[in-house]
């Protein structure tokens, strides 16, 4: 289990402001706990989304940030391989451990917090977070888990129009208004995580869940005899957002959010990464088309789901068709002049990049807040420079399948284009980096891995002809090949 893989990190170079508890320990800012005096941390730093037209002042941005993370980052990833144990439900304690890192610094878990989290399933489970510190005088990090959920945002349409008519009453339609939602989204299995104003917002650990309490939610609502017509609209999404107490932080949430905003008085609409998620479990959907949200990086497929006894005819969504936009790209190397050369090349075909990243970690965490079309990643990144490159692909195209892939890789190396193909083809690439110095072929072969489709190295055929690899490698890349853009053959 590694860093890139579980854990969202927060970093910040600057030292931390600590206040002390009434018993004379630290007051943790992040837990509101005392903690032994020492123990202090930097506090959580709050990424806010500005719709910034500028696109390379948004590279900018996005590459410092990721540059002021990535040595921390660095270390942070080599303690918690060394450990695997940041998502164990472990007895609440703290342990103290040393573990030597690169250049021979001390990296030390200052505070191991275990905090309390309410899970979509209501139960409170104890999760292991880590508070390091290196003795070389790198900043201290907070690490604490994310994790894949459905969220439900539901909200009562036209609520102004309906404290008029009510007056006074409108304080009873509300409150059954969430009674019935919440006991739905109970025999779903699902957790209700906040209710402000007319809105719920509800956490499900499966999307199956989410979509069955939506639909038993908008049937209650619909057979209650209520004074005068309401009609509530919801919204489903299916993402990754990090836990904080009882609720979750990430972009994921304002996505669920944006997609319940689309939606009508008694519509239910789902977004595509929920769709996609229920892998096949039986539904009625109808496809609405792509749309820009507010506030949200990319296009977003929304899909109406149709149950019997619902309403199934609405107007459009409200929202703004998606309209063509430039190609969104984020670039992943350790080398920061390999990233400025592509990102100059790039930019001048036409397509935009998004941000930059030297790790996979930081580039995972990049692709959670930017969502780009492709992800163009160098195939050994720190820190062992080996397999990274592969791992962060699998990781991507796991998480977000509308983000393609195109490896970039010094030589040929069969082994890894065996991995990076091994389970799927579609929106994935790998290319030798001489292969950049030729542009439009270049730009051409990122455009069609964006595009869904497959680009291949004509390096790695010539070397299959060798003979020396066996049978099976050839069958399968080979395969690759004869439905691929062949670079360089």
């Amino acid at each position: 289990m590694t860093l890139a893989d579980d854990v969202f990190v927060v970093v910040d170079a600057e030292p931390a402001t600590v206040g002390l508890a009434p018993d004379g320990g630290v007051a943790d800012p992040l837990v509101g706990e005392a903690v032994e005096p020492g123990d202090e941390h930097v506090p959580h730093e709050r990424d806010v989304a500005e719709d910034v037209d500028d696109r390379v002042l948004r590279r900018e941005v996005n590459g410092c940030r990721a540059a002021r993370r990535s040595r921390v980052a660095h270390r942070i990833e080599l303690l918690a391989a060394a450990y695997e144990r940041l998502m164990r439900r472990v007895p609440h304690g703290c342990l103290r451990r040393d573990v030597r890192v690169d250049g021979g610094a001390i990296a030390r878990e200052e505070c191991g917090v275990d905090r309390l989290h309410r899970g979509p399933d209501g139960f409170l489970v104890c999760v292991h977070g880590l508070i390091v510190r290196t003795t070389d005088g790198w900043p201290c990090a907070y690490a604490c888990p994310m994790e894949e959920v459905t969220f439900l945002f539901t909200d009562i349409e036209g609520s102004t129009g309906l404290i008029d008519r009510l007056g006074d009453r409108y304080v009873s339609v509300l409150e059954r208004e969430r009674a019935l939602v919440a006991e739905s989204v109970r025999a779903a299995g699902g957790r209700v995580v906040d209710a402000r104003g007319d809105e719920v917002f509800a956490v499900f650990s499966s999307p199956r869940a989410g979509i069955d309490s939506a639909i038993a939610s908008q049937r209650a609502i619909a057979t209650e005899p209520w004074p005068v017509p309401v009609r509530v609209r919801m919204g489903l999404h299916t993402g990754r957002a990090a836990v904080s107490g009882e609720g979750y932080v990430g972009l994921a949430v304002h996505h669920a959010a944006r997609v319940a905003q689309a939606a009508h008085g008694g519509e239910i609409i789902a977004s595509e990464s929920t769709v996609v998620a229920l892998d096949g479990d039986a539904f009625a959907a109808h496809d609405l088309g792509e749309f820009d949200l507010r506030g949200i990086p990319c296009a977003t497929r929304l899909f109406r789901v149709v149950a019997p006894d619902l309403q199934g005819t609405f107007p459009r969504p409200n929202a703004r068709p998606s309209r063509p936009t430039a190609l969104r790209v984020v670039l992943a190397d350790d080398s920061v002049l390999l990233r400025e050369g592509i990102a100059v090349l790039l930019e001048q075909s036409g397509i935009e990049v998004v941000g930059q990243a030297g790790t996979a970690t930081d580039l995972l965490d990049l692709i959670e807040s930017t969502l780009p079309d492709i992800a163009i990643v160098d195939i050994r990144m720190p820190p062992t420079k080996t397999d990274e490159g592969i791992r962060a692909a699998a990781t991507i195209r796991s998480r977000h399948h509308r983000t393609s892939v195109l490896l970039l890789s010094s030589h040929v190396d069969v082994e890894n284009a065996l991995l990076l193909f091994g389970s799927e083809v579609s929106g994935l690439g790998y290319l030798l980096k001489d292969r950049v110095a030729d542009v439009d072929e270049f730009v051409a072969a990122v455009h069609r891995v964006a595009r869904g489709g497959t680009a291949l190295d004509g390096s790695i055929v010539a070397e299959l002809q060798t003979g020396v690899w066996p049978d099976s490698a050839q069958e399968v890349l080979l395969a690759v090949a004869a439905d691929a853009a062949v670079i360089g053959d």
